[in-house]
């Protein structure tokens, strides 16, 4: 069985690597001494396989230049912001939305994807603790300065009437659960097919269906952890993910042909 690569921030086909990395990666962004990764600071979405950092992770005070690179914390407040109307997970699907239409989300090879990182950040140490600060609090810092002037450049030449909060926000609120039922039927077939390549493979797919079931509890519901069960889930399921491919394509943010080519995986 084929697997689909994950080619989008915007719905995923595996999370259990984000799952299993997130300590690891937590640990790029903030120092050794930051504590455990958790949901204030860093969002997770199983139909996503790009984390974000929230707006409360610039009060860190342990970030390390890795973070000070990434493209997010350095958009004008208004789009990085999250407000009292977004649940976290619309939160997560605008600033996927936002950042894909300003080209800062890389796929490379075999579906890994990064984002952008900034390439203006220093490597002496007092201007990175200068750009921590200023990041955290507002303060002077030439570095950090730039890296704003660079992030509303991109805004501005995406949206030069202004960034269109309230049509994102909207936008953002009804992908989700389009992207989630997609993404969780995408991830029972890759499980499945995990399954077809020996016992490491059967050991793997094991893990991923639970995992399925752990950050899909109402959308993942198959009769049984067995492939047979499994596999019928997601053919009757099927629709969920071509629709999802069809809604991106009519929002030019996927291609028009993943549609048929999940169609045809799926069958």
């Amino acid at each position: 069985m084929d697997v689909l690569d994950n080619t989008s921030a915007l719905w995923c086909t595996n999370p259990v690597p984000l799952h299993d990395g997130m300590e690891d990666l937590y640990h790029t962004w903030f120092a050794e001494s930051a504590g455990q990764a958790d949901g204030q600071t860093v969002s997770v979405q199983p139909w996503s396989p790009m984390p974000c950092p929230t707006p409360w992770a610039n009060t860190m005070d342990t970030v390390t230049n890795m973070y000070l690179g990434l493209p997010m914390i350095w958009l004008p407040q208004e789009v990085w912001a999250r407000y009292g109307t977004e649940t976290n997970a619309a939160w997560h699907m605008r600033m996927m939305l936002t950042l894909t239409i300003l080209n800062q989300v890389d796929v490379a090879d075999h579906g890994q994807l990064t984002y952008q990182l900034m390439d203006t950040i220093p490597t002496n140490p007092d201007r990175l603790a200068a750009m921590a600060l200023s990041a955290a609090t507002g303060e002077g810092s030439e570095d950090a300065d730039q890296c704003r002037q660079t992030a509303a450049a991109w805004v501005d030449v995406a949206w030069p009437d202004g960034y269109p909060l309230a049509m994102l926000c909207a936008l953002a609120r009804d992908l989700v659960p389009v992207c989630e039922y997609g993404s969780a039927v995408l991830s029972a077939y890759t499980a499945v097919a995990y399954a077809t390549v020996g016992a490491d493979g059967q050991r793997y797919a094991v893990r991923m269906l639970r995992t399925l079931r752990d950050v899909y509890p109402q959308v993942f519901t198959p009769d049984a952890l067995t492939p047979q069960a499994v596999t019928g889930w997601y053919r009757a399921h099927r629709q969920q993910a071509v629709d999802m491919m069809n809604v991106l394509a009519d929002l030019n943010l996927e291609h028009r042909d993943m549609a048929t080519t999940v169609a045809n995986l799926l069958a």
